[in-house]
């Protein structure tokens, strides 16, 4: 029987036996950052109630300026204030899972991830994220 073309040996003819290769964690993908939230200063503690008052300072006198010597000196003018009354709001995170997935994910053998760690971890760093995006 005569054969016709190359007989060899590629790739093709061995993705049966080839393995597939897993790095050794999961590869973070998304930005954690909070640069807003981490920049105001926060006091949850002294907070309680039905709303918070808050006097916020919003203006900047315009009675300054540079002139020459001998020349009017800048109209007066003062500071502005206004009071912002903030109602109280609550942030929540949820997460959910079963039992079956839980077991499943105990050991480094069966899972990447333990289910648990990974969705209260995973949830603490998007509400911290939803905060960000609110302020």
């Amino acid at each position: 029987m005569a054969f016709s073309g190359t007989a060899e040996a590629n790739l093709s003819n061995y993705s049966e036996v080839l393995k597939v290769f897993y790095l050794p964690a999961i590869q973070e993908q998304l930005n954690h950052a909070t640069i807003l939230a981490d920049l105001i200063e926060t006091n949850e503690k002294d907070v309680s109630g039905k709303q918070a008052t808050i006097e916020c300072h919003y203006g900047r006198t315009t009675g300054t300026g540079v002139r020459a010597d001998g020349a009017a000196l800048p109209d007066s003018a003062y500071q502005k204030y206004k009071t912002a009354t903030v109602p109280m709001r609550y942030n929540y995170g949820r997460v959910a899972f079963t039992g079956p997935t839980i077991a499943a994910t105990r050991t480094e053998k069966g899972s990447y991830s333990r289910v648990i760690d990974s969705e209260i971890t995973g949830v603490v760093n998007d509400l911290q994220r939803e905060i960000n995006r609110q302020l």
